[in-house]
């Protein structure tokens, strides 16, 4: 039981005693001292006045003096005024995955209407230093974090509670603080308090800032792992982050069937992957797609490399069994592809397209195999494979230096040798020439590169075909190497102008090509003559003809072509079908 004091509330000498409890009935105030403890509370009981008191109604009071509890943890201090006794309720930024709590499913983790206050619940009790009564009245309050238990430097900026409430020892606050000094390192607080206007005291000793249990987890370098009993589905971790962190395994995330990692950003990357020496991002499946990547209006997946010093791969796809990349489109390119630096004068393929590839000044597309094809078209319904260029010689829409093998092809041109001018005259577009000899092969265990020269004589066994242009070598051999040099680039493959002696050129073999037809011996050339050599140098005209055995036909061996128009008398060129005979 405690014992009770009444007095006049003009005159109690109590009611300046901290160490008793005091409440007010009418003009009088009555004091309780504690006297015993209750499970860690206090319990103040008054006790009824002496039974000789005359005035009943101080009884009364007496009889009503209430029950007071309150929280029995009080810390006395040699050297302090007061103590604080704190309660961190929660910590900005580290937040674990409630919200599964809302909903019977996972929930997509859009962002909030309203973001959270970045700061810190905080609650402290200050009580008489020696008696440990607890304390009311106004005090300002001063907040600031530390490194260090004691000493070190200070951690953002001071927080000032001036003209702070306190009641029965009791106050609640709010700590600002910057998100980006809750990082994982160690805090200290550090308080100081004084009457308003009075000299500051500092509490000591600063108290440690603790995350709760759990939220250990998520300190810088921990590892979230473990199946998730509300999740079967869906996104199991969610990571916001800004800055530069160049950690080891930054996230790693696994789940049963939804996505283990998500990415989203409305203006950056939704999910970017970088290592100095290892790999920037791997994704593995055992029975599915290792990695899905979508877009509505840009890229689904965009690659590339830095490498300067030698050959990089801005992307790597293998496959056991399967497609290394597979790819689909709906309107436009599945795969593109783009190479050099200086993308210029490169075209957008239009349409539905397989496969880009784009560049500058190197391949647009190459493919190599050791055992098979190294690039293999195919289509149902129309071209496996399609090759143009823009060049205004039209050199070359599929170029190789091996050989050719097809069971079928179509032409809408000529057919047309690389040979080399073996004689002593200049020779120009629309020359008829004869064979005059053999070369060096141009390449190694190639053939023999084929030598002719301006036709002399008319009705020559040793008509060859019909000049179509120079030929620069240089420009072919080099453009297409595999090393990348590609020295060649811009050269023309067939300049204009006529072909010395000992250069190369190209001789239309078969096909339509204009000739340069002699009005002496093409009079009355009308289409399906046949043409032969004729006696003007480097002219057609029209083949001589012999009886044999009553049947009237050309010479054997002497057949150029035949004539696809007449000739005009102010006309110098004919279109000729080349077929030799």
């Amino acid at each position: 039981m405690a014992r009770c004091f009444r007095s006049t509330t003009q005159n109690n000498p109590f009611l300046t005693n901290p160490i008793l409890t005091c409440f007010t009935r009418g003009a009088y105030s009555f004091c309780c001292r504690e006297t015993r403890l209750v499970l860690g509370q206090t319990q103040l009981i008054a006790e009824e006045a002496p039974k000789d008191t005359k005035n009943t109604a101080h009884k009364r009071s007496a009889r009503t003096c209430h029950t007071i509890q309150y929280t029995q943890r009080i810390t006395t201090m040699k050297t302090l005024r007061v103590t604080v006794l704190i309660s961190l309720l929660a910590l900005l930024l580290i937040t674990a995955s409630s919200a599964s709590s809302q909903g019977t499913g996972p929930q997509q983790p859009d962002a909030p209407a309203a973001a959270v206050a970045a700061a810190i619940s905080y609650q402290g009790r200050l009580v008489h230093p020696t008696t440990g009564a607890p304390l009311s009245g106004i005090y300002d309050l001063e907040f600031t974090f530390w490194s260090l238990s004691g000493g070190g430097s200070q951690i953002g900026a001071t927080i000032a509670r001036n003209a702070q409430l306190i009641t029965n020892g009791l106050y609640s606050t709010q700590l600002e603080v910057d998100p980006a000094n809750v990082n994982g390192q160690e805090l200290w607080l550090r308080i100081r308090v004084r009457t308003t206007g009075g000299t500051w005291e500092t509490l000591t000793p600063r108290v440690q800032v603790l995350p709760t249990a759990y939220a250990l987890s998520l300190r810088p370098g921990a590892l979230i792992q473990g199946p998730p009993t509300a999740w079967t589905d869906g996104w199991v971790l969610g990571v916001n982050m800004t800055g530069t962190y160049p950690l080891a395994s930054a996230v790693r995330g696994s789940t049963a069937t939804g996505s283990a990692i998500r990415g989203n950003s409305t203006g950056g990357y939704g999910l970017y992957g970088y290592s100095e020496n290892g790999n920037g991002l791997v994704s593995t499946s055992i029975s599915k797609t290792a990695g899905i990547f979508s877009s509505s209006e840009g890229y689904g997946i965009r690659v590339s490399t830095n490498g300067s010093d030698h050959w990089d791969h801005a992307g790597y796809f293998t496959a056991n069994w399967g497609y290394g990349i597979y790819v689909t489109s709906t309107h436009n390119i599945a795969l593109r592809a783009m190479g050099g630096t200086d993308l210029t004068d490169v075209s957008q393929p239009v349409g539905r397209v397989g496969v880009a590839g784009l560049s500058a000044t190197s391949f647009g597309v190459v493919g190599s195999s050791r055992d098979t094809a190294g690039v293999r078209g195919y289509s149902h319904d129309s071209s496996g494979v399609i090759g143009s260029t823009d060049r205004t010689d039209n050199n070359y829409g599929l170029y190789t230096n091996d050989n050719l093998y097809s069971l079928n092809y179509h032409l809408m041109g000529a057919v047309m040798q690389v040979v080399q001018n073996g004689g002593t005259e200049t020779l120009e577009a629309g020359d008829v020439v004869v064979f005059s000899g053999l070369a060096a092969p141009l390449e190694k265990n190639g053939p023999p590169v084929i030598r002719i020269a301006k036709a002399t004589a008319s009705n020559s066994t040793a008509v060859a075909g019909v000049v179509y242009s120079r030929f620069n070598l240089q420009a072919i051999t080099d453009q297409h190497q595999s090393d990348g040099s590609n020295s060649a680039i811009g050269l023309e493959v067939t300049p204009a102008g006529s072909v010395p002696s000992g250069e190369y050129l190209l001789m239309v073999i078969q096909g339509p090509t204009q000739v340069k037809a002699s009005a002496l011996a093409g009079a009355g050339i009308q289409p399906g003559d046949l043409l032969s050599t004729a006696q003007q140098a480097g002219h057609a005209g029209q083949a001589a003809t012999v009886s044999i055995d009553g049947i009237i036909t050309t010479l054997p061996g002497t057949v150029l072509g035949k004539a696809l128009e007449p000739l005009s008398a102010d006309q110098k060129l004919i279109y000729v079908f080349v077929t030799l005979q």
